[in-house]
């Protein structure tokens, strides 16, 4: 199960299924830059909310320290009592403004999960 935002021309709103065994939930949520949405944490928490009740979902497993849904997810579902995993492809150095920001984003995110999996390293 997955959950997704409406990409591009693809205005896709509600639950799809991609295989027997595989849905996802498409969030209708404009995008921004690159398919990013804006942070909507109060908008998202209804969606998110009755997809984790109804699906009886045990573990959340975000990617992407920049994914304002996998930053959202992990809040959320720290307050509903659900485990969180959070694995980062795109690790930021110290050399720029942007990268210490990002990393400083990545700290208050990552205080909320109970495991990190990293898998690549600063350039």
């Amino acid at each position: 199960m997955g959950i997704s935002i409406a990409y591009g021309l693809q205005h896709r709103v509600g639950i799809r299924w991609l295989l027997p065994s595989l849905k996802v939930y498409y969030i209708p949520f404009p995008t921004i830059a690159s398919s990013a949405t804006l942070p909507n944490y109060f908008t998202f928490l209804p969606y998110f909310r009755t997809i984790i009740l109804r699906e009886g979902i045990q573990l959340i497993h975000g990617h992407a320290g920049l994914s304002s849904l996998a930053q959202e997810a992990i809040l959320h579902a720290h307050h509903m009592g659900v485990r969180t995993v959070f694995t980062d492809h795109s690790l930021f150095g110290f050399d720029d403004a942007a990268s210490i920001l990002t990393n400083k984003l990545l700290e208050g995110a990552l205080r909320n999960v109970d495991a990190a999996i990293c898998v690549s390293h600063t350039g």
